[in-house]
């Protein structure tokens, strides 16, 4: 208590303009440490003393000083009180106020705040597939099987994977385009036929034919971000269709990030070869493993970059790796993993780069590690978190 005191002595002193180099220090010190302390003199308690701009500033400070410490008062409060008989009292009701918000603030356990967050209504739904004008409901929690339109079971899902079956006697698979829709919260493996494997992350749509064994090609579309390991065919090459360039391979493991927000389209290669044809201007660009490519429409450039390809498929692990990452982007990320809706209202926050790594942190400690770095706060309103 003694600490939050001092704290509001000193945040009370500049508002009235009477602190010293050595105590705007102190006080600077403590808002950098203590994003509480930041928000307290910063909003709430400035708009509560605007009622109070014609206080004598020297005289009011010296009163509630002498009236908190109960120290003789060294100055004449008799005139101070003729003059202007309230301002002792205003001095300690805006002290008063100071200290009670700061207390408020740093005695707010993270189990207050974690309660927060789980008041939160959120109900993630079951991925879904689509085909024919039919929906199925993915459920997570058991299996079923995805039978076609002649009545023919050709895949099986279990849980949070569907693995299609090998049946080269069904003809009518390629005439079937399926479209996988994997909601926020979640993620969702596909096993074709062929083998190929398709990891998709929360937020996405890959769009297919039910079989990948007939055909010249073996074409997908996808908007959001997959990771895939494709089984090799020389002869029918594999293709994936984003918003800003066609990616063909042989048989090889890469990542695609295409979310409609982003401004590019990232394509890393873990292992194999990669051929990127962009659709701004159809220019092919091969890469090797290890290297990454960024495509865009509204951008003539494209580039390729040497990466550490565990930056770009650790979400696979549900790990999250921000590298000089817009919090906007951040922000976005954070609403995919979690299942939530997040609200920034922080304008200046928004342009702001950071580089972090997360593992089996919670949604509250990942939002606590980035208030250490800037000064912001949060809370939960209607289904969702504001930032301010």
């Amino acid at each position: 208590m003694k600490h939050i005191k001092n704290i509001s002595k000193l945040l009370l002193k500049r508002w009235l303009k009477v602190l010293s180099t050595s105590e705007e220090e102190v006080l600077n010190k403590a808002i950098k440490e203590d994003a509480c302390i930041n928000k307290v003199q910063r909003k709430q308690v400035l708009k509560k003393l605007e009622c109070f701009d014609a206080i004598d500033s020297e005289s009011a400070f010296k009163n509630v000083l002498n009236k908190l410490e109960e120290t003789p008062k060294t100055s004449t409060p008799k005139v101070i009180v003729l003059i202007r008989p309230y301002l002792k009292y205003v001095a300690m009701l805006i002290l008063g106020v100071i200290s009670f918000m700061l207390y408020q603030h740093i005695n707010k356990t993270p189990d207050s705040l974690s309660k927060k967050l789980a008041s939160l209504n959120v109900t993630i739904p079951y991925a879904t597939l689509k085909w024919n004008d039919k929906i199925y409901s993915l459920n997570a929690d058991k299996e079923q099987p995805i039978i076609n339109s002649n009545g023919d079971t050709i895949a099986i899902q279990s849980y949070q994977k569907i693995t299609y079956l090998k049946n080269n006697d069904i003809e009518v698979h390629s005439k079937e385009i399926h479209q996988l829709t994997v909601p926020k919260g979640r993620s969702f493996r596909v096993i074709f036929d062929d083998s190929t494997k398709v990891y998709c992350d929360a937020g996405s749509t890959l769009t297919y034919p039910a079989t990948l064994s007939v055909g010249l090609t073996r074409k997908i579309a996808l908007v959001g971000q997959a990771f895939f390991d494709v089984t090799k065919n020389k002869t029918r090459p594999f293709i994936v269709a984003t918003r800003d360039m066609d990616i063909e391979v042989i048989g090889t493991q890469f990542n695609v990030l295409s979310f409609p927000e982003n401004a590019t389209t990232q394509t890393t290669l873990v292992e194999g070869a990669i051929k990127a044809t962009t659709k701004h201007n159809n220019k092919t660009i091969a890469i090797v493993p290890g290297q990454k490519v960024d495509a865009s429409k509204t951008k003539q450039n494209v580039v390729v970059k040497q990466v550490n390809t565990y930056d770009y498929t650790s979400w696979l692990s549900k790990k999250l790796v921000f590298k000089n990452e817009s919090f906007a982007t951040i922000l976005k990320q954070l609403e995919r993993k979690f299942g939530v809706t997040i609200i920034n209202e922080n304008n200046r926050l928004s342009k702001k780069s950071f580089t972090a790594k997360f593992s089996t942190e919670t949604l509250e400690e990942i939002l606590v590690s980035f208030q250490q770095n800037s000064n912001f706060d949060y809370y939960v309103k209607d289904n969702a978190i504001i930032i301010q």
